[in-house]
């Protein structure tokens, strides 16, 4: 039954629901990035070609419903199937492997139920199966692009059952040296 969605899937462009940071070495012009886009789309596994017209709210019910059947049906059907709609997914669009990652994250860090992270692991691995190197560069950014803070937190009664009660930013280290150390105890 998954078989039937794959060309459907084919043909979806999600729409990213963070805004987006510009990359350092993405500093190109517009014919550049135009140029590379037409490269994409030649490659790419669609059979329609053309803009898409995705909205952030069609972005989250695909994707919160194809969690979701990973996660019940997972176990059930030929694992092949879910991977091939994930990966037909990524592979359709040039920027839904980034929105996916996104979408996985933010449902691991919100979701307080440890059953979740084995299938965003699931997820995670079919596509490094078939996308390996575009997710390792995604997976450097975020790593890259976030700051490693620090933080003290003190279990309280009250809801939300939980104080900060310090935090301060982990120094950088260049060459050796003590770069920048902001302590805020």
């Amino acid at each position: 039954m998954l078989h039937y969605l794959l060309p459907w899937m084919n043909n979806v462009e999600l729409v990213d629901l963070k805004p987006t940071t510009r990359r350092a070495e993405e500093g190109g012009s517009a014919e550049e990035e135009e140029e590379e886009r037409e490269t994409m789309m030649v490659n790419s596994r669609r059979w329609l070609r053309g803009e898409g017209w995705g909205s952030p709210r069609a972005t989250t019910m695909v994707l919160n419903n194809l969690m979701f059947m990973t996660a019940k049906y997972g176990d059930e059907f030929a694992w092949s199937e879910i991977e091939n709609v994930w990966t037909t997914l990524a592979d359709s669009w040039p920027k839904n492997l980034k929105i996916i990652l996104h979408f996985l994250t933010s449902m691991s860090g919100v979701s307080s139920d440890p059953s979740l992270l084995l299938y965003v692991k699931r997820v995670v691995v079919y596509l490094g199966r078939d996308k390996t190197m575009q997710l390792l560069e995604e997976l450097m950014f975020e790593l890259e692009s976030t700051e490693p803070v620090s933080s003290a937190v003190t279990h309280m009664d009250n809801p939300p059952y939980y104080r900060i009660t310090s935090s301060y930013k982990i120094p950088a280290v260049t060459s050796g040296k003590l770069k920048e150390a902001n302590v805020g105890l």
